[in-house]
């Protein structure tokens, strides 16, 4: 594909945002970057920009709030993923991926609707927590495997607790960094790797951090109260694009 003045244009624009997006909410890039850019590459070409230009503004935000992290319960949450990937992938072969798409966006939705009806979550014993996080972990590795959208159990386990935005967002940066990274390697070893992916993806660095840094600073401003709601309206927003959309292949 010919790079034109007004593809760099959409490119530099997409990237930027969906950056801002995902510094600012905790998570978001891939379906911020995944509709914007998909405009004008494709869905094909789009998927591909994104796994690897996802690195740079995911793992700028989770260095951001890497000190803010429950690493007990982020450890939880890894393993189980690990767990459950394999299990994913299994079932990726044996059911259409647009029925577990859509079915997966209508189970969030109605947990993520359930969170906005109460005004406090209390902070729950460490014991419900940690299954909490074993159970959040293995659906996002299952999800992963499955229909390769990971994050939102992970999303709706933390902001079910009476975490401030900061450590928010370094619970579920640093769990779609493990991810992204596991799909960059995947990619890779499929032979899908090009050189002007390669390209596209080293030029998204500047933008992907611009994006990052502005959206570091705006939400030092919301409160941790605020913060929950902005993050589980757009998690709404996310399941019904699944449900609507279902398998992007589709």
């Amino acid at each position: 594909m010919e790079m034109t003045a007004q593809l760099w244009l959409a490119f530099a624009f997409s990237i930027l945002f969906s950056s801002f997006v995902q510094n600012a909410m905790g998570f978001g890039y891939a379906l911020v970057a995944l509709s914007a850019l998909s405009f004008s590459f494709g869905v094909k070409e789009a998927n591909l920009i994104v796994s690897f230009s996802a690195f740079v503004p995911i793992a700028f935000a989770a260095w951001m709030n890497r000190q803010e992290l429950d690493r007990k319960l982020f450890g939880i949450c890894v393993l189980f993923s690990a767990l459950l990937l394999p299990v994913g992938l299994y079932v990726f072969h044996v059911i259409p991926a647009d029925w577990l798409t859509r079915g997966t966006g209508l189970i969030i939705l109605i947990l993520a609707v359930d969170g906005l009806r109460e005004k406090r979550n209390q902070q729950g014993s460490m014991s419900w927590n940690r299954i909490g996080a074993a159970v959040a972990g293995a659906a996002s590795g299952f999800m992963t495997g499955a229909v390769t959208i990971g994050g939102p159990p992970v999303i709706l386990f933390a902001a079910r607790q009476n975490w401030s935005a900061k450590q928010f967002k370094a619970f579920v940066t640093l769990f779609l960094l493990m991810l992204t990274i596991l799909k960059g390697a995947g990619i890779v070893m499929a032979g899908l790797m090009t050189t002007e992916l390669a390209t596209l993806a080293v030029a998204s660095i500047p933008f992907g951090l611009m994006g990052g840094w502005l959206g570091d600073r705006i939400t030092r401003h919301i409160s941790p109260d605020q913060f929950r709601k902005i993050a589980l309206t757009l998690l709404i927003c996310m399941s019904a694009v699944m449900i609507v959309r279902g398998s992007p292949g589709q």
